[in-house]
């Protein structure tokens, strides 16, 4: 089943432009036939098949256009397929999209795709469609908030404890808000005759479409003080040697340790979650012999815990 263009209030036949006046008061004549020559266009059709995406699904868009008859020199007439997060890419030369043509899409949630047509002065919108995606065979799976950082806090205690460059100085913590959470480790660095720098590191995860968790590292940096031995050094000359020390404890920590860190706690995490989904796959009553495989979609944090979305995923 397709998903047609939209009608009434969704359908669009008002083209803009900013016409302007010159000097005399008069309407710009070029800014005037542009917008006369997308007047002349039509949507056929633009669908959506299936018309109702379930998670990790695909849909096919497809769009007619009839074009204008009329040539203005030097104006090319621009097909604009409008989605989340900007204009899609079509298949004609260059990206550009045809007037009758397709692409598949895969929208994380609910998305209203629109078809439009453009001259450098000139805007029309033809028609607009939404694609939902239906999670009613979704389950939700409830944590509590120390069942999804300890794993966390394990894998960053276990990275350190046989570091001989680096050391912990105390316990890592995660701090979670509102779909977003971070783990700092607070980390010092051994340094001849200087005070031990001052090491922090920050980490994010989030949920990705193929049902694994990534995580990414958003900061590393180190703070290192003279220490007592280093008064034999001008203040110039100190300030320069913790600079290049903080040089090159942050190109290890960016180069070396962050990406294992990413890895291990990305894996620490999908562990924790592949427990979670066995569990419902092993729950789950179906009427047919094939039992659906389970993966993760999304997940929502708060301060209190948080809650998984689980959908079929073959």
């Amino acid at each position: 089943m397709t998903n047609p263009i939209h009608t009434g209030v969704d359908s669009n036949t008002s083209v803009t432009g900013t016409l302007g006046t010159g000097g005399g008061g008069t309407l710009d004549p070029d800014k005037v036939r542009q917008i006369q020559l997308l007047a002349e266009a039509s949507l056929v059709s633009f669908t959506a098949t299936p018309a109702t995406l379930t998670p990790f699904g695909t849909a096919k868009l497809a769009w007619n256009i009839a074009m204008p008859n009329t040539v203005l020199s030097g104006i090319t007439v621009e097909v604009v397929i409008e989605g989340l997060g900007g204009d899609l890419v079509g298949n004609g030369p260059g990206g550009t999209v045809l007037p009758q043509d397709s692409v598949v899409v895969a929208p994380f949630g609910d998305t209203v795709y629109g078809v439009a047509l453009r001259t450098p002065l000139a805007y029309r919108e033809l028609g607009t469609l939404s694609l939902p995606v239906d999670f009613a065979a979704c389950n939700s799976l409830d944590l509590p908030i120390a069942a999804f950082t300890n794993p966390i806090i394990t894998t960053a205690k276990a990275q350190f404890q046989s570091n001989s460059q680096l050391k912990l100085r105390q316990d890592p913590t995660v701090d979670v808000g509102i779909n977003s959470f971070v783990l700092s480790i607070a980390l010092e660095a051994e340094i001849p005759d200087w005070r031990n720098a001052n090491v922090t590191m920050a980490f994010s995860i989030v949920s990705q479409r193929n049902g694994l968790i990534s995580a990414s590292l958003n900061t590393a940096n180190a703070t290192v003080s003279p220490g007592p031995l280093s008064t034999i050094l001008s203040a110039g000359c100190a300030a320069a040697v913790a600079g290049a020390c903080e040089s090159v404890i942050n190109g290890f920590l960016w180069s070396s340790v962050g990406p294992t860190m990413v890895t291990m706690l990305a894996d620490a995490l999908n562990a924790a979650v592949a427990v979670r989904r066995d569990e419902l796959g092993s729950k789950v009553v179906t009427t047919t012999k094939k039992v659906p495989k389970f993966d993760l979609y999304d997940f929502t944090l708060t301060n209190n815990g948080m809650t998984m979305r689980m959908c079929p995923h073959s």
